[in-house]
């Protein structure tokens, strides 16, 4: 049995972080019936950086010796969680989750001009650029229903918040790719618990000042069990993978997972609640997946047929 290619195996990682990802919108969203958002976005962070040091201690990793790069951690954790984070939790109090999932799509585009100017190796090109804005109209289709019903909640503030969110993934992102360019690769769990922890510490006054008199887990069982899979599904598993796609694919190839999310979370609402898969969805989906081979292979296909002579170009050839 033949091995995927990188490209292929790279495709089917970003897959699976989108299926552990993607229903953080719908995890936070039941949450918030018993949490405050500090209290959710808080608790997910110590949970996440306390399972991912586990799993550091599991593979026999010495923790102490990452504490010197705990600077580096602070700046990846505001940008990548702490701040992403605190404002996708209070914007879903009074955004839809289909408008915040299409401005979170944004992602990709502002990672690809970020990694461009910051990254060597990740510079912007034709198939990338359109690859996204095709994922993009793919998220927007998705949609289409629920941007036209009366139900869809539509805030300003709320949208730019989201906005401020994904240009905070992107920055998270490329100054990660930068710590495994400086410090190496051997550091990607460190990094991952590093980031965790300190997001958390950041979150703490917050939490402190605006729901701890009011924390209690006298809540609906539902509530509970969401902020525990944010925690372990959406915040560590989610980030140790995170970091391994970073450091193997790049930045802006791992920001394409925002795209995804949607697909990923329709289809868990069509197969968990039963909810109807309508042709926008399908469409959709369709498109974002187009978008993604765009931007990981049309470059690629396009320089190997132009490397190739055209056939009327070697007859002349051979006839001389």
């Amino acid at each position: 049995m033949t091995k995927p290619t990188p490209a292929i195996k790279n495709i089917l990682l970003l897959l699976l972080l989108a299926l552990i990802w993607g229903p953080s919108f719908f995890f936070i969203k039941v949450a918030l019936k018993g949490f405050t958002p500090f209290t959710i976005v808080f608790c997910r962070l110590v949970l996440g950086g306390t399972i991912v040091l586990i799993w550091m201690k599991i593979q026999r990793l010495h923790v102490r010796s990452y504490l010197k790069y705990w600077k580096q951690y602070a700046i990846a954790g505001f940008f990548a969680n702490a701040l992403p984070f605190a404002i996708i939790t209070i914007s879903q109090k009074s955004l839809s989750s289909c408008v915040a999932a299409i401005v979170n799509s944004t992602t990709p585009l502002f990672t690809l001009i970020i990694a461009h100017f910051a990254v060597q190796g990740e510079k912007l090109n034709t198939s990338k650029v359109l690859g996204v804005l095709v994922g993009m109209g793919g998220v927007v289709t998705i949609f289409i229903p629920s941007l036209f019903s009366n139900n869809l909640k539509f805030e300003y503030m709320g949208i730019v918040g989201i906005l401020v969110a994904s240009l905070s993934y992107g920055i998270g992102m490329v100054y990660s790719k930068n710590m495994y360019k400086k410090h190496g690769t051997q550091m990607a769990y460190g990094i991952a618990a590093g980031q965790l922890l300190f997001a958390a510490i950041m979150v703490l006054p917050f939490f402190l000042t605006y729901s701890l008199s009011s924390f209690t887990l006298d809540v609906p069982l539902s509530s509970l069990l969401s902020l525990i899979g944010l925690g372990f599904f959406g915040t560590a598993c989610a980030f140790i993978l995170y970091h391994y796609i970073l450091r193997t694919a790049g930045a802006g190839f791992l920001s394409y997972s925002a795209l995804l999310f949607p697909i990923i979370g329709l289809s868990l609402g069509g197969i968990v609640l039963g909810e109807e898969l309508t042709f926008y969805t399908m469409f959709g989906s369709i498109l974002i997946l187009c978008g993604l081979f765009i931007s990981n292979f049309a470059a690629t296909i396009i320089k190997r047929y132009l490397k190739k002579p055209l056939p009327i170009a070697q007859e002349k050839k051979d006839g001389k």
